[in-house]
């Protein structure tokens, strides 16, 4: 029961999420020295493929896109804890528990890192 409470909650925030619209900025050409901004879209897919691998019990696709999103931003602690449950239905406990004390580190209010969830 408390595993579909999960999903569901993720689904929610995923939907929530996926209604706000992007916004896009026409702006001069970035000099080659500079360094690209991170694709947020891309992010942004990623991380809903891996909440929709998570809720149809592919744990192992999940891990593989909550990985990538986290590659393009190592500071999102939302991706760190997904990605601990995904690793925890596998159980692989100790990978699950290193990702969320990292997402507990990144924000120390993040409550479901505690709960594991």
């Amino acid at each position: 029961m408390k595993y579909i409470k999960q999903l569901i909650t993720i689904l929610g925030i995923s939907t929530l999420l996926g209604g706000i619209p992007a916004t896009v900025y026409a702006q001069a050409p970035l000099p080659r020295v500079q360094k690209i901004p991170v694709d947020k879209t891309s992010l942004q897919q990623f991380y809903n493929q891996g909440v929709q691998k998570l809720a149809q019990g592919n744990f192992n696709g999940a891990v593989e896109d909550f990985d990538k999103v986290l590659q393009l931003n190592p500071r999102y602690y939302e991706g760190y804890c997904l990605r601990g449950l995904a690793k925890a239905q596998l159980q692989d406990f100790q990978a699950a528990l290193a990702d969320y004390n990292q997402a507990i580190k990144l924000d120390s209010r993040h409550v479901d890192a505690y709960n594991g969830e």
